[in-house]
This record gives structure tokens, C-alpha cells and sequence, in this order.
């Protein structure tokens, strides 16, 4: 929402398309922030006895593999609009590329600073286009995964195994406490009637 007001409020007049403090943002603010988010406390350990190393190791193999998709599909786009469609020159359509595969591995402090690197800016409205079809595409995407984590058969998919076993061992006692003992008077009669018939 904030950025389609700031998109709106930049088209109509009010807010100016460049000045010296998106720079100051851009290059200052934005890389510090991420560097301050890196000083945080790790996590604490989530129950079920696992050490850390054994929930980073799947975290890391995803996040592996989003990393080579996005690369290989920077890729193939990159030889679609620029050697098939021709949509723009060979040097825009690698600094786009690079340029968002940075963004999708690494955040928008990636996006600057790959930007910087290729000399983004030179290429007229390429960055600022990108940076508007970036944040279309992400929002989109982090709304499907939102409303993707709440499908029941995405969580059974996607469940930790630890979490089903902690599930089962909650289940067993429950029933075990829920399940009553027999009634004085059945037990009682059980009692008379294992008598009678040893005396009998």
C-alpha cells in the first residue's frame, strides 16, 4: 500500500521523482538497516530437541535452490527479450537480468548495489521500471504464499516431521488420560461374580 501511495503521489505531482534523499535511502539507510538486522540474536531453539545446525540445513537447501531458479531464470529471460523478442539490447537485458536475480536471491540492498555495479542508471527508465515490476511481482507472490500456507494439503506437504511426532506423543497420553476407569458398581460385580464361582 505505502508504494502504491508513493507511486500515485510521484505521478501526480506531489512527491518529486528524484531527489538527494531517495539517494541518501538508496545508498546509506537501506545497507545499514540490513547490516543492523544482521546484528540480531539468533532465534531460540524450537522445541523437540534439535539442535540449530539441523533446522538451518533445510532452510539452506531451499534456500539454495531458490537461489540457482532464480539465476537460471534471469537467464533464460535474458536471451528471450534481448536475442528472441529484442525488447532491449543486450547490455539492458543483462543488467535487468543481474539486477533482479539480485533482488530475488539477496533483497533490495542486492538491487542497489548489483545496479550500481552495472551502471543500471544509464539506461534511462530500465532501473525505475524494474524496481516497479519488482515490487508488483514480490507483492503477488508473497500474497499466493500466504494464502498457499493456510491450504491443509500444502501443510501436511510442508510439516516438519518433529512437529507430527510431538502431535502423536501429545495424543497418546490425552487418550490416556480421557479413557475412565470402570464404574464401582461393574467392578464390584466382577468381584462378587469371580468369587461365587471359585467358591462354587
Amino acid at each position: 500500500l505505502a508504494f502504491v501511495l508513493a507511486a500515485v503521489l510521484s505521478n501526480v505531482g506531489i512527491l518529486p521523482a528524484s531527489a538527494p534523499a531517495y539517494d541518501a535511502c538508496a545508498t546509506v539507510a537501506l545497507p545499514l538497516a540490513v547490516a543492523t538486522g544482521l546484528l540480531a540474536p539468533p532465534p531460540p531453539l524450537a522445541s523437540g530437541g534439535q539442535s540449530r545446525d539441523s533446522q538451518l540445513l533445510p532452510m539452506l537447501c531451499a534456500f539454495g535452490v531458490g537461489a540457482l531458479g532464480s539465476a537460471l531464470g534471469a537467464w533464460i529471460m535474458h536471451a528471450v527479450t534481448a536475442r528472441w523478442l529484442r525488447l532491449w539490447t543486450v547490455r539492458e537485458a543483462a543488467a535487468a537480468a543481474g539486477c533482479l536475480s539480485a533482488t530475488y536471491i539477496g533483497g533490495s540492498a542486492n538491487f542497489f548495489g548489483v545496479a550500481a555495479a552495472v551502471g543500471a542508471s544509464e539506461f534511462g527508465a530500465l532501473l525505475p521500471s524494474l524496481l516497479a515490476a519488482d515490487l508488483v511481482v514480490m507483492g503477488v507472490y508473497l500474497v499466493a504464499l500466504t494464502g498457499g500456507s493456510r491450504l491443509p494439503l500444502l501443510q501436511r506437504a510442508f510439516s516438519a516431521p518433529a512437529r507430527v511426532e510431538a502431535k502423536g506423543a501429545d495424543a497418546a497420553p490425552a487418550a490416556a488420560a480421557g479413557s475412565s476407569p470402570p464404574p464401582p458398581l461393574a467392578s464390584a460385580r466382577a468381584r462378587l461374580a469371580s468369587a461365587t464361582w471359585s467358591g462354587g
